[in-house]
């Protein structure tokens, strides 16, 4: 999940409460590049945690492989 540029500490916070209310856990937060977070969730909840303000995109994890 990928948060808005004006993302903030209490965004993460109220992300994590929010992922982990409905069963989900945060396994990873990203501060540097981008301001989001990386989760395990239920799928037919997701659409849920779209709506929320504080919520850019959210896209599932995929595997990407270079080529020489």
């Amino acid at each position: 999940m990928a948060f808005k540029s004006t993302a903030t500490k209490e965004t993460f916070a109220k992300a994590r409460k929010d992922i982990e209310d409905q069963g989900g856990k945060v396994t990873y937060e990203f501060h540097s590049a981008m301001n989001g977070i990386e989760f395990t969730f239920p799928n037919e909840q997701v659409s849920a945690l779209r709506e929320k303000a504080y919520v850019d995109f959210i896209e599932q994890d995929k595997t990407v492989h270079t080529f020489e």
